[in-house]
């Protein structure tokens, strides 16, 4: 497995930015997307702990209506945008985390990339010969060959 995750971070810091950037507008998109299908669920929990109209009275589609028009800062007749407004702050306060989180992959697998691909050249410049053995200690993070100590 670790090799696995070694060879997936070595492809993203080979990646060009624009590239990553694709990447994190993706992910961005793609939890923007779950999120708006769990709208209706963070509308329910909203108004089960009281936000919105009935103070967690309400149940079902009525509480999920109630939380996100709350969440989208009233009803419409109050001169709010509703439950329109609500979905859409769910859907972009859940695309804004996505991008964050995806960002956060990214910069993450690219440093431990370019830490994996610095150790292979290391190793390469450590052999003498092709028939040296080299040995990557996972403990210390060292790389050393096979007549040094192994």
């Amino acid at each position: 497995m670790r090799h696995l995750v070694l060879k997936a971070c070595e492809r993203v810091a080979q990646m060009p930015a624009w590239q990553k950037g694709i990447v994190v507008v993706f992910g961005g998109t793609a939890v923007a997307g779950v999120a708006m299908v769990a709208a209706p669920l963070v509308g329910a929990a909203a108004s089960a702990i009281g936000i919105g109209a009935g103070g967690g009275t309400l149940a079902g589609a009525a509480a999920a209506n109630a939380g996100l028009a709350a969440l989208g800062g009233g009803s419409l007749a109050a001169g709010g945008f509703g439950v329109a407004g609500g979905t859409a702050v769910v859907t972009t306060v859940g695309g804004v985390a996505g991008a964050a989180l995806t960002t956060k992959v990214v910069c993450d697998a690219d440093e431990c990339g370019a830490d994996s691909l610095e150790k292979v050249e290391r190793a390469r410049h450590t052999a003498v010969s092709d028939d040296d053995a080299v040995f990557f200690d996972e403990e210390d993070d060292s790389v050393r060959n096979g007549g040094a100590g192994a």
